[in-house]
């Protein structure tokens, strides 16, 4: 049977992530379906995640490029298995973003300076500026759920895989409609 229960995430870190470069990059307000499915899906214990057929390989801790780089995705949809979902996140409340002047070397997303030689020394100061959302900020979503799960308290999330706390409260299905729209983005 399908249960539903609408979920909160409290930020214990300040949250970054983006798809566009790093240059000026603002992380959005609302928390992607497939970004929260596969934190979860991570945080469960390597029994739960073979007991629900969740691959490993699809999200390893260590990003490098001799396992496919930081950039490419190694999944499908925000779907990661049949047994859950969470649906997006919106904020409650207003979401404050705190800046960040970051260093870019080594990283693709900064421009070359002009002049860079062969060596690349003729550059000129690569940093970056970059709108994580603070900690403390609250989100709230709902949960699908086809099996008792034992979803863990703590999932990291972001670029910097940031910690952030997870609660649930089962929500009592009163009725259903069809035909309605949500309030809120499927996946921004």
């Amino acid at each position: 049977m399908l249960k539903v229960f609408k979920y909160g995430i409290e930020l214990l870190d300040a949250l970054f992530y983006s798809r566009e470069g790093l240059s000026g990059a603002i992380t959005p307000k609302y928390l992607h379906a497939t970004a929260l499915n596969h934190a979860v899906a991570f945080s469960l214990t390597s029994e739960q995640r073979e007991e629900l057929g969740i691959n490993p390989e699809n999200q390893p801790y260590i990003i490098s490029e001799n396992n496919g780089g930081r950039n490419t995705p190694r999944y499908e949809n925000s779907l990661i298995c049949e047994d859950f979902y969470f649906t997006p996140a919106r904020p409650r409340g207003n979401v404050t973003y705190l800046p960040e002047i970051v260093k870019g070397d080594l990283d693709g997303f900064v421009k070359k300076g002009y002049g860079a030689g062969a060596g690349g020394r003729a550059e000129v100061l690569k940093a970056s500026q970059l709108f994580s959302i603070s900690s403390e900020t609250r989100f709230e979503g709902y949960l699908l759920c086809k099996k008792d799960i034992d979803f863990p308290r703590v999932i990291r999330l972001g670029s910097f895989r940031g910690k952030a706390k997870l609660t649930r409260a089962e929500v009592k299905v009163v009725r259903e409609k069809s035909g309605e729209l949500v309030g809120h983005p499927v996946d921004p």
